[in-house]
């Protein structure tokens, strides 16, 4: 029997398993995969037969029968063993086995939901975790949200390791209602526990909502996070557009700073979660805002939902939900802000006029400059959709040949296009004053650093400064600037990784020297090159098959007409201003205005950043 679906458990019961497991099982059905369900023992069943069965058949869409999908059903709410008894009824676990093999053989995924945990018995001899074993799934461990999660999760995970079972990851519910001040403490300290075993997190849903729209929700939650993994078991089934089975993809060697990310194999992780404890807004404010002033055109209605995009490290970007409209919320995060940083006028001034020129940018809708209603200025933007990659190549894309070379000069060539756009053409010729751009760019970063300096960094970062103006070339052109072009600041189609779809974080937009740009890209490339983590890209992108760095100014050079002789300048000067917003972020976490337990390690990053932005100067890195 091979591996090719789920096992779905909880720490407990009443954690959520159904809803999970029909979340997933509808995923997989959106993307045209035929997945066989099923729940070996329903116990509590009444006159209407086992409900959590139905609603798995329904997610599901298969005309196998309840009986098939759920051979053992009991009116007693107990452990399936113990209803069994007390049925006067055997339960075998060959039978269940048996059972689930004639399912197996007529879909192509399999997605089985226990009851309870993996130690509640099944039989007379067995606990579910020995069912799991037996059908050789990889398991989902389902688990709460409230206080005592912490030690029920890391056992349960512990018997995942104890029984020799694969573990794909943990999904935690908010099932039991809405959280308190200290099942939210408790939750950032499970989360940290976790890691990258985190595949999602389900929010409070009020009781007597459609068991249907419950699923379609969590299904957006655990789109990527679940479906994702289902590309693990190796089936091309599983891919959005059915490609043909990939030949097996022969990466270059990794360098000697090689992460232990394996962007190739790990899961990426999940590009929406619930609201981060201290990140919750007024929302009743903000939707009652919302549906007096978004355009009559967009025709949404029904209920308001609020998730949070989690993997941006400063702005702070909510999806907001009104039925099956999707938009995008951002703000400037809590805490004093440096002067001219997360402009959010700035950022809706460019989205609601740029879009029209140029197909990256989204389309902005609203702003919002009362700050009773979101406590700061906002936005709301389009929602677009497509694959944002960061340290992990997402599974919709591994089929696709040097897709990592690929990429990467996809996103060079549409930043040299967005360079070679006239900003009136765009209705944005008054977006900034070029004249004197780069040098009010490096006295303005002087500034944001001196006001968060540590002590101990200040006398290198300050030699640093002073040789980026000494040494400060001459502009060729005046284009658009972005200022935070990246890798994961991008969106791709996950069936054509040779052209970007989307630009985002757009809050630092000027006009002025296009080689900023450049400089900031190289900042956060890895390269082959490099012996230490002198870079702030995403741990594993240094696996991904990349192009270089001097294949990086190659191609942009070529694309945009511009010389590129000057860019270890620039590219030094992007690695100083990302230290200074390093100790921005560190130093907003130590004076409380970010709960973000990723800030607290940012600060250390400041030396060897400062370090590598001084050899960049000496001519001794290319």
């Amino acid at each position: 029997m091979t591996r090719r679906g789920f096992f779905v458990t909880g720490t407990d019961t009443g954690v959520g398993k159904t809803v999970v497991s029909c979340a997933i099982a509808r995923a997989m059905r959106s993307r045209g995969v035929d997945v066989g369900v099923m729940k070996p023992a329903e116990t509590g069943v009444g006159p209407d037969g086992p409900q959590d069965a139905r609603a798995l058949r329904d997610a599901a869409g298969v005309a196998d029968t309840l009986d098939e999908i759920c051979p053992f059903q009991f009116a007693l709410p107990a452990a399936p063993s113990v209803a069994a008894r007390h049925a006067g009824r055997e339960l075998k676990l060959d039978e269940i086995v048996a059972g689930y093999a004639r399912l197996a053989a007529r879909h192509e995924q399999m997605l089985v939901e226990g009851a309870g945990g993996l130690l509640v018995p099944l039989t007379a001899d067995h606990h579910m975790g020995d069912l799991a074993r037996q059908l050789q799934l990889e398991v989902i461990v389902v688990a709460r949200m409230s206080l005592g999660t912490i030690n029920h999760t890391l056992l349960s995970l512990r018997e995942v390791e104890r029984q020799g079972l694969v573990l794909a990851g943990v999904i935690l519910s908010e099932a039991g209602g809405p959280l308190s001040q200290a099942d939210r403490l408790n939750l950032e300290a499970l989360r940290g526990e976790l890691s990258t075993r985190l595949l999602g997190e389900i929010p409070f849903l009020a009781p007597g909502r459609h068991p249907h729209e419950k699923a379609i929700a969590i299904d957006r939650l655990v789109d990527r996070g679940l479906y994702s993994l289902a590309s693990q078991t190796g089936d091309p089934t599983m891919a959005a557009d059915k490609p043909p089975r990939p030949q097996p993809h022969v990466e270059p060697p990794a360098p000697a700073r090689a992460s232990g990310v394996d962007p190739f194999r790990d899961s990426a992780a999940p590009e929406l979660a619930a609201v981060r404890s201290g990140e919750e807004l007024d929302w009743n404010r903000i939707e009652a805002y919302l549906r007096e002033h978004v355009p009559a055109e967009l025709e949404f209605s029904g209920a308001f939902e609020v998730m949070q995009f989690p993997n941006g490290a400063a702005n702070l970007t909510y999806c907001i939900r009104f039925g099956e409209r999707e938009l995008v919320l951002r703000r400037p995060p809590f805490g004093t802000l440096a002067p001219g940083a997360h402009d959010m006028k700035r950022e809706y001034k460019v989205l609601s006029r740029l879009w029209r020129a140029f197909d990256r940018a989204p389309r902005a809708f609203v702003f919002c400059d009362d700050p009773a209603v979101a406590g700061a200025d906002f936005f709301v933007m389009e929602r677009r959709r497509g694959e944002v990659i960061r340290g992990v190549m997402p599974e919709t894309m591994r089929h696709h040949a040097r897709v990592g070379q690929r990429v990467g000069k996809a996103l060079i060539e549409a930043m040299a296009d967005f360079h070679g756009l006239d900003p009136a053409d765009c209705d944005l010729a008054d977006l900034g004053r070029p004249q004197g751009f780069v040098e009010r760019q490096v006295k303005g970063w002087k500034k944001r650093w001196d006001l968060v300096a540590a002590p101990e960094c200040d006398d290198v970062m300050s030699a640093v400064h002073a040789r980026l103006e000494q040494a400060m070339p001459e502009p060729q052109r005046v284009s658009f600037v972005h200022n935070d072009l990246k890798l994961d600041n991008c969106m791709f189609d996950p069936k054509n990784p040779d052209r970007v779809i989307a630009f985002f974080d757009w809050d630092m937009t000027t006009l002025g020297d296009p080689l900023v740009d450049l400089g900031t890209l190289l900042n956060y490339w890895p390269d082959p090159s490099d012996a230490a983590a002198v870079r702030v890209g995403h741990a594993g992108m240094e696996r991904m098959g990349l192009p270089t760095r001097s294949e990086v100014k190659q191609v942009y050079a070529e694309r945009s007409g511009l010389d590129t002789s000057h860019a270890p300048w620039y590219e030094a000067f992007a690695i100083w201003k990302t230290a200074t917003v390093a100790q921005q972020l560190y130093y907003r976490w130590a004076v409380g205005d970010s709960s973000d337990p990723r800030m607290k390690e940012m600060g250390a990053s400041v030396p060897r950043l400062a370090e590598a932005a001084g050899q960049l100067l000496d001519g001794s890195q290319s």
